[in-house]
C-alpha cells in the first residue's frame, strides 16, 4: 500500500452499506484499513475488520431510517432524463438476441457495438410474435 501513498496518518472514508453480503464485506475490509494500515498480518487485519464491523452493526441498529425512492420513482427519473430504462425482461432478450446472433455469425459470443442497436433489438424481439413453442 505504501507505494499507493502516501495516505494521511488518520484516514477518513465513507461506505454506503446495503446490508447484503458484498456491501458488508467491503464495509469489512475499509473498516480494518482505515483503523489500522496491514502490516502483513492477516489475523491483524481480521481483528481489525470485525473490530470495524462491529461499529458499523451498533450504528445501523441506531441509525434513523430514511426514506427512498421507490423502483417506480427511479424509473420515472430516468426516463424524464431522457434515457430508455431496460429491466430484467429486456436484459433477458437481449441475452437471447445476442447468443442468436453469435450462433448464426459462428461466432462464440456477440455482443452489440452501441446503445442504440442493443434497444433498437430489444425492441424488435418484445414486439415478435411468440410462437406456440416459447
Amino acid at each position: 500500500m505504501a507505494a499507493l501513498g502516501p495516505f494521511e496518518p488518520k484516514p477518513r472514508i465513507a461506505v454506503a452499506v446495503s446490508g447484503g453480503a458484498d456491501s458488508m464485506t467491503l464495509a469489512l475490509l475499509a473498516a480494518g484499513w482505515a483503523r489500522k494500515a496491514s502490516d502483513g498480518l492477516v489475523g491483524v487485519a481480521r481483528f481489525d475488520a470485525e473490530k470495524g464491523a462491529t461499529h458499523v452493526l451498533q450504528y445501523l441498529e441506531s441509525a434513523p431510517e430514511v426514506k427512498t425512492a421507490s423502483p417506480e420513482e427511479i424509473a420515472r427519473h430516468i426516463e424524464r432524463g431522457g434515457r430508455q430504462l431496460v429491466d430484467k425482461a429486456g436484459i433477458d432478450l437481449l441475452g437471447r438476441v445476442e447468443a442468436a446472433q453469435a450462433q448464426k455469425l459462428g461466432l462464440p459470443s456477440f455482443k452489440f457495438a452501441d446503445d442504440e442497436k442493443m434497444l433498437a433489438a430489444i425492441a424488435q424481439e418484445r414486439s415478435a410474435p411468440v410462437s406456440a413453442g416459447d
